[in-house]
């Protein structure tokens, strides 16, 4: 669905939270039975739910319908300010700084990856946002579990090492032409990304610490070690 659609009108219809119809759908950019992201001539959607899957692809017109569980569906500029709002309701100082330098360095648009997931443009602040959520969630069920522990997983860390865990990516994706086989096995030139470290290469999960204590934004250290290691347990020679 890479042809020009700019023209067409972009309209949802939903009935009962079970099928979507989306009209207007540029390019469907990733999918599963869990989360759709799709590029409108309006934007990009995300969508989430339950059981989710295809059941009509018209690639000339631009329509797409959809069914399963709809949990939410959301555009990305919202996101941005959604984003902006949870980081600020920690009442952490320093914040706003943060926020005004992630923005200049382009976080909000940059994409997750080069190739693997949310290889799209706002891709890296909707990944964080599904890793906030997400651990938001297991702090809920670590609690039920264990009210003890209430104390010791303050929601507030949760929301900034979740959210913040890759501000070292902002800038590192340039966009780039790629060689991609089409249907019919030939290469042609396909835009997409390409990673250049040069600006800071600092590493990763100590690269956002960095980045972070450097624009003056308080942490933890368990919010510190959250955000340094979040990759893998403990790579280090005891």
């Amino acid at each position: 669905m890479d042809k020009d659609i700019t023209n067409y009108n972009h309209v949802i219809t939903m009935n009962e939270r079970k099928n979507i119809n989306i009209s207007g759908v540029k390019k469907i950019d990733s999918f599963d039975n869990e989360e759709f992201l799709l590029e409108t001539t309006m934007g990009y959607i995300v969508i989430k739910g339950e059981s989710l899957e295809i059941i009509k692809l018209d690639t000339y017109q631009g329509n797409v319908s959809i069914k399963g569980k709809v949990n939410s569906l959301i555009y990305m500029e919202n996101l941005k300010e959604q984003f902006k709002e949870r980081l600020l309701s920690t009442k952490r100082e320093g914040m706003e700084t943060v926020i005004k330098h992630l923005d200049r360095l382009g976080f909000f648009v940059a994409p997750a990856s080069t190739k693997f997931h949310l290889n799209v443009k706002g891709g890296l602040m909707q990944h964080s946002w599904n890793v906030c959520n997400t651990a938001l969630m297991l702090r809920e069920q670590m609690i039920a579990m264990n009210p003890d522990l209430a104390g010791k997983l303050p929601e507030e860390s949760v929301v900034l090492a979740s959210l913040l865990h890759d501000v070292c990516k902002s800038n590192i994706y340039k966009g780039a032409l790629l060689n991609r086989k089409n249907d019919q096995g030939y290469w042609e030139k396909v835009p997409g990304y390409e990673v250049d470290y040069t600006s800071l290469p600092l590493g990763h999960g100590e690269k956002s610490v960095i980045m972070l204590l450097t624009l003056g934004l308080k942490l933890t250290k368990d919010e510190m070690l959250a955000i340094r290691w979040h990759m893998t347990a403990w790579e280090l020679a005891f």
